[in-house]
């Protein structure tokens, strides 16, 4: 028989959650809405998925907003600038016995691929 699953938590504190050599990888802002939308979009338009922008900015905003459905993380470059992104979602599984999180995108910009 399986154990029940452990209760799910999450914060929502917005700090820094790992960092490695130049880049430093937390939570997206606000403010980092254009920049998230921006490689989002790259990467949609790469896999030829149409999403009118004001939908994709949309759903940013709304994870964003509400962390109980998910989390934006960003990965920063050494000046600031947003390389990367990787957007997780939540929600809850038989599968795998309870709640559980999606690797939902995930995306690195050209020039910052390969390091």
């Amino acid at each position: 028989m399986r154990a029940a699953a452990a209760p799910f938590k999450h914060t929502t504190a917005r700090k820094t959650m790992s960092a490695t050599g130049e880049l430093r990888v937390r939570e997206a802002y606000a403010r980092d809405v254009a920049a998230v939308v921006a490689l989002l979009a790259r990467q949609l338009d790469e896999h030829d998925i149409a999403l009118a922008p004001d939908a994709l900015e949309r759903s940013v905003r709304t994870l964003l907003g509400d962390p109980r459905l998910g989390h934006v993380l960003v990965a920063c470059a050494a000046g600031g600038e947003i390389a990367g992104v990787a957007v997780l979602s939540f929600l809850f599984t038989l599968e795998h016995g309870g709640p559980a999180a999606w690797l939902d995108e995930l995306y690195v910009a050209d020039a910052q691929r390969g390091r």
